[in-house]
């Protein structure tokens, strides 16, 4: 009997480091992924600026790219970077009913899930 309750109190254990470690990961994960998130609203915000000045607004089903490197030759964006590291992106405009914006970046250990290069 006294050999199960330390059987037990290792699983007990293990358990414990096992969840406070996955935790930790996470909240590590979050904190790191928060940066790129911001970088990605930044680019969006910037870019409803671009198209509201141009009207650069998508008809119907239709789709329109713009490039980082046209919001910079525009003046609207100097940069984009997290921790003074290069990153290059685009936002693709859609239309349907709502103009839906959804930006896409590439950045060292960071690319927006569903990033294509070709787009670049």
């Amino acid at each position: 009997m006294d050999k199960m309750k330390k059987i037990w109190v290792i699983w007990i254990f293990l358990a414990i480091v096992l969840i406070g470690g996955l935790t930790s990961i996470g909240f590590i994960y979050k904190n790191k992924s928060k940066k790129y998130k911001l970088l990605e609203k930044k680019l969006v915000e910037i870019t409803k600026k671009y198209t509201a000045t141009d009207f650069k607004y998508p008809v119907n089903n239709e789709k329109i790219l713009i490039k980082y490197e046209e919001l910079k030759s525009a003046g609207l964006i100097e940069k984009l970077e997290v921790d003074n590291k290069k990153c290059n992106g685009y936002v693709i405009l859609s239309n349907k009913d709502v103009i839906n914006y959804k930006a896409y970046i590439d950045c060292d250990v960071y690319k927006t899930h569903g990033f294509d290069s070709k787009n670049l």
